[in-house]
């Protein structure tokens, strides 16, 4: 029953490049955008790393068995550290890239690269968020969520897109990105509360969430080193002119 409404939803992510290079073609701003985004991926994976592999979900599974009452405050202050770190690493990000682009742009382009941190900043904030309440579900098993969500968050981010880019010009792309986002983790959100998942925002530490802590510092460096390749790339493609 998953495959059908993964090939439905998830497909939408595979309609977003193809429609990026019929709508902007190749320019300087393009490949700005480019740069920024694999920049920010490098953040995002940062963030999203333990929802995206083992990590959260058996620590999550075992607390919902040896002590129910207690996944609420688990699950929520995971996400509160998850929000708090997420907004630590996208803010260094976006102070990085900025000295990047003024090291690499000027006049117009550098101001647009400026304008564009804003919007993937809180981008990767967004993702955190949605990465663990994917995680949360899966434990859940509620594995339809993450396609639902993900795909109607894309088709959201298309329309933004086709709405604003005459009029906003590359700087759409990562506010459509952002709001895509937004809408996904709404859903998710609406999908736990139907399914009386409920959590408390806390930075209570307690034993599950330090254990989470130290097997997440053990997967980020990993995920990162991933992200890092298509960002080399992105600077040699625009140091060398490679079209």
């Amino acid at each position: 029953m998953l495959l059908p409404v993964q090939i439905v939803f998830r497909g939408a992510e595979a309609l977003l490049p193809l429609l990026l290079a019929l709508w902007f073609g190749r320019s300087p701003e393009t490949d700005l955008y480019y740069l920024a985004s694999a920049l920010f991926a490098v953040a995002g994976a940062a963030v999203s790393a333990a929802f995206q592999d083992s990590t959260f979900i058996p620590i999550l599974t075992e607390v919902m068995i040896l002590d129910p009452n207690s996944v609420k405050r688990v699950a929520g202050s995971i996400l509160t550290h998850t929000v708090a770190y997420g907004s630590v690493i996208a803010m260094a990000m976006g102070a990085i890239a900025a000295i990047l682009f003024r090291l690499r742009y000027g006049g117009a382009l550098f101001v647009l690269a400026v304008e564009m941190t804003i919007p993937f900043t809180a981008w990767v904030i967004a993702v955190g968020a949605r990465s663990f309440y994917v995680g949360l579900l899966n434990a859940h098993r509620k594995y339809s969520a993450y396609p639902i969500a993900s795909g109607s968050g894309i088709m959201v981010a298309i329309g933004v897109i086709a709405i604003g880019r005459d009029a906003l010009g590359v700087l759409i792309l990562p506010i459509a990105l952002f709001l895509g986002e937004i809408v996904a983790i709404a859903i998710l959100m609406m999908i736990s509360k139907s399914a009386a998942i409920h959590l408390t925002w806390t930075f209570e530490r307690s034993e599950p969430v330090r254990r989470f802590s130290r097997l997440v510092l053990a997967e980020v460096p990993g995920n990162v080193l991933t992200r890092i390749n298509p960002t080399i790339d992105q600077l040699f493609a625009g140091l060398t002119s490679v079209v």
